[in-house]
């Protein structure tokens, strides 16, 4: 395992930069610069982890850089990286490059790798809000995994930085990350959107008390039997019954106080369906009965 502090810059001030940041500073790693486009996010970033070379240019990034975080946005790292490729301060063939995208490969600092850098990328399997503190991340960092790619020099200063991070590595081909990302999407941003959806129609009912508390047994129920056990024992509900009146009478509700959600209704319903098919709780006819009414709407 490496024991090398290695001179850590971070491109991109926002939240998963400043979590990697903070954490490698209290590790005790020097963040030697931070670089952002939005100067007062590095400024402030800068203060926290001690560090004196603040940008908002790829100039400003330090020329002892061995370890260099991109924490941009997804569409803007293959332009950061040949960015920064064409800085000729750097010591490329002394540092290695990581971006933090769960969807791209380390492929896309290939303008870094062609100066001589090591390349990987290193995707943490968590959500960062926006309106979540520093500390509640650093916290939320604990015990997770981080889904790794890159050569395997590359892997085993990843391995070594997870650890650091408190968390557990998975390494991924880069055929794979596509698929991973796809994974990380459903698990976390349209559970979110499925729970907007929840609290949208709460506010219909006009409930005194919090949507979150009255539904929370029942979201809580549901996630632990799918984990415990899989998710196609842990299905139940109105299409698992091959109850199919109530899908006509939520259809109907939804077209007449939520119409803009029907879609996403259907959508889910036919999954759900297939799921019950498969589960054996629901026949091929109304597998096809259930499909040919979601299809009208």
């Amino acid at each position: 395992m490496p024991k090398k502090k290695y001179k850590t810059s971070i491109v991109g001030a926002g939240k998963v930069g400043s979590v990697i940041a903070a954490l490698l500073h209290e590790k005790g790693f020097p963040i030697v610069s931070v670089v952002d486009i939005n100067l007062r996010a590095a400024t402030q970033l800068a203060r926290k982890v001690k560090c004196k070379q603040v940008s908002d240019s790829f100039s400003g990034i330090h020329k002892n850089t061995d370890l260099l975080f991109i924490t941009t946005p997804d569409d803007v790292i293959a332009t950061a990286a040949e960015g920064i490729a064409a800085e000729s301060r750097l010591k490329f063939k002394n540092l290695t490059a990581i971006h933090t995208s769960g969807v791209h490969t380390s492929a896309v600092l290939l303008s870094l790798k062609k100066k001589g850098s090591t390349t990987l990328s290193f995707h943490p399997v968590q959500s960062f809000p926006k309106d979540i503190s520093l500390t509640e991340l650093k916290k939320s960092i604990k015990g997770i995994y981080f889904g790794v790619e890159g050569d395997e020099k590359s892997r085993i200063l990843a391995s070594h930085l997870v650890s650091l991070l408190g968390g557990k590595t998975i390494f991924l081909d880069k055929k794979d990350k596509p698929l991973y990302h796809l994974a990380c999407v459903f698990a976390s941003n349209y559970i979110v959107t499925i729970l907007d959806v929840v609290s949208v129609i709460s506010g219909k009912l006009k409930l005194k008390q919090s949507w979150a508390k009255v539904f929370l047994p029942l979201i809580i129920t549901a996630l632990e039997n799918a984990l415990t056990t899989t998710p196609r024992q842990a299905l139940t509900g109105p299409i698992e019954r091959g109850d199919f009146e109530t899908v006509k009478t939520h259809i109907k509700e939804l077209k007449k106080y939520i119409p803009q959600t029907t879609g996403l209704y259907s959508a889910l319903a036919i999954e759900t369906a297939k799921l019950a098919f498969s589960k054996g709780s629901i026949t091929r006819e109304q597998f096809k009965e259930i499909n040919k009414l979601l299809e009208k709407t």
